[in-house]
């Protein structure tokens, strides 16, 4: 709408109305049906897609109506323009879950499911929609809620990476695990949560015949094992796979092998530090296939 230029009769002054002037003969303007019709149309129109019904006399409706659904519309998911905002579309974009959903097949999640709570329930697997689909920061809250194994992945062409880990991967999720998973941009998707913590640093591991396992505390177990000769002895060092950062507590170890009764092991273990050890052990057997294993704990 706006003010009716194009009716010379109106008398608009600059463009606008005025109250005229007696003294220089300047003309008031008056309004004519068109336009007068036009603006209670304008405001009607706010009026009534409020749902409220006009009516005469009521001159607060204009008000309501601005209060109440219906008169604006919220904009479509990942909408980043310049146009109002109503509430639902706030709470959407500043993350809080916008409504849950379950899920026991196996499927690309779909991108308006993005901001909801997704219990998941069977052994099935959910793939990430393409990061064209969706805006930087939209994300899933993905539960387990079954028995089975769900499976998260990205699509074709997609990364999905643990926080702190730059390696693309997959999770599984157990009965009870949780995971967040967020797009950040490009084809890259981000997860945290639950069941992401076996790829954080707290958690850093090495599983093989010489390892550790790190602990949220701080602490760190560790293992490995050497050769012994038969009918020798045998003198070496062990380096342990991590060194201990702050504390040696306690190393033991044991025997292993295959070998004939009747015969005699010695190990000893000597300079003991964050590093490593030093060890000797000897045997009277001639034959067989023998090994010290050992195990360290520390911080």
């Amino acid at each position: 709408m706006d003010y009716p230029h194009s009716v010379h009769s109106v008398n608009l002054l600059n463009g606008k109305f005025t109250d005229g002037n007696p003294q220089t003969g300047l003309l008031p303007s008056r309004d004519t049906a068109s336009w007068s019709n036009a603006v209670t149309d304008e405001l009607l129109g706010i009026i009534e897609a409020a749902g409220l019904t006009p009516t005469e006399g009521l001159n607060t409706q204009l008000l309501q109506a601005l209060r109440r659904t219906g008169v604006f519309t919220t904009p479509a998911q990942f909408d980043n323009s310049t146009v109002a905002a109503t509430s639902a579309f706030v709470q959407r974009a500043l993350g809080n879950f916008s409504g849950e959903v379950g899920i026991t097949t196996s499927q690309t999640l779909p991108a308006v499911l993005a901001g909801r709570i997704i219990n998941a329930g069977g052994t099935i697997t959910l793939t990430l929609p393409p990061g064209t689909t969706v805006a930087a920061g939209a994300s899933y809250q993905i539960n387990n809620v079954g028995v089975g194994i769900v499976t998260v992945q990205a699509g074709a062409g997609n990364n999905l990476f643990g926080i702190g880990n730059g390696t693309p991967r997959s999770f599984l999720l157990g009965s009870g695990d949780t995971i967040t998973i967020a797009f950040v941009g490009g084809t890259s998707w981000y997860a945290w949560g639950g069941v992401q913590l076996g790829a954080s640093a707290a958690f850093g591991s090495l599983l093989a015949s010489n390892g550790y396992q790190k602990l949220p505390s701080g602490l760190i177990i560790q293992w490995g094992g050497v050769a012994i000769i038969p009918y020798n002895t045998t003198n070496g060092s062990i380096t342990f796979p991590v060194s201990f950062n702050s504390q040696f507590f306690h190393v033991s170890h044991s025997c292993f092998g295959v070998y004939a009764t009747n015969i005699g092991i010695d190990i000893n273990l000597t300079n003991l530090t964050s590093g490593g050890f030093s060890y000797q052990a000897s045997t009277n057997a001639a034959s067989g296939t023998f090994s010290v294993r050992w195990i360290a704990i520390g911080n």
